[in-house]
């Protein structure tokens, strides 16, 4: 359910081919203004930005294989979808190999034809899901509103409760991803980059316009951001009575000048 500390220009990606290998078409990252509708989301959406999975794509290293040719880049997007599914429908704790590999129509040995690894597939399931989530609310316009700021913000998270084993499946990555050498280590830290760099860009004009306080340093404030929505989610998995609009709603009331709370 969006960028640098230091608000400098995230890196450059390597140019995204067909040829390469393992490559898939993700993305990445919630736009905030979920409320004006499509014809007003699609104008608030950052132009010429990509979401982290396009802007930041990590070529695979190893033989090539035949997943690198379009037949294989569209079978791998046809598992990844399935894949989906399969959490969508069984949870997390449900998306084994093998029921991964059957969904698919492919024996265990086939899917790992194509994902090198449980871990590079799951890797590549959360970038999938992160360019649904790119293509329904694109990227965060600097110049949102607060209002619409705040509704894309719980939109993002209140579409991502509709399907739990996803956000389980992002939490228990994001604490694998730690070591450096895990497949999904370099894209989730590019990913958090990119959301706290749009963040921190709307929150620096929010607050000069004086829409929110200027107490804290958008980078900071753009960190707690992320922060609460990660930690909202992961604390509905544990209790799905959480109140995450109520919640959200005293967030912005705490960082609101006393005029607007």
């Amino acid at each position: 359910m969006s960028r640098t500390c230091s608000r400098s220009a995230p890196p450059p990606a390597p140019p995204a081919t067909e040829a390469r290998p393992h490559a898939s078409r993700p993305h990445g990252a919630p736009r905030a203004g979920a409320a004006s509708g499509e014809a007003g989301r699609a104008d608030r959406v950052n132009r010429g930005r990509v979401g982290p999975g396009g802007q930041y794509r990590e070529s695979v290293t190893g033989e090539q294989r035949r997943g690198s040719y379009p037949k294989g880049i569209a079978k791998r997007e046809e598992i990844l979808q399935r894949a989906l599914d399969v959490i969508a429908r069984e949870g997390y704790r449900g998306a084994s190999v093998k029921e991964l590999a059957d969904a698919a129509g492919l024996s265990q040995a086939g899917l790992l034809h194509y994902f090198v690894s449980k871990e590079e597939l799951f890797t590549e399931i959360v970038r999938s899901r992160d360019q649904v989530e790119f293509d329904r609310y694109g990227s965060i316009d600097p110049e949102i509103a607060l209002d619409d700021l705040k509704a894309g913000y719980l939109g993002v998270m209140e579409h991502n409760l509709e399907v739990p084993g996803l956000i389980e499946l992002f939490a228990r990555l994001a604490v694998d991803a730690a070591a450096d050498d895990h497949p999904a280590h370099d894209y989730y830290l590019r990913r958090s980059a990119w959301l706290r760099e749009g963040l921190s860009a709307a929150i620096a004009r929010l607050q000069d316009s004086g829409a929110i306080t200027a107490g804290v340093d958008p980078d900071i404030l753009a960190r707690i951001f992320q922060a609460l929505a990660d930690g909202l989610q992961v604390q509905w998995i544990q209790d799905r009575d959480i109140d995450m609009s109520a919640i959200v709603d005293g967030f912005f009331a705490a960082i609101s000048p006393p005029s607007r709370s």
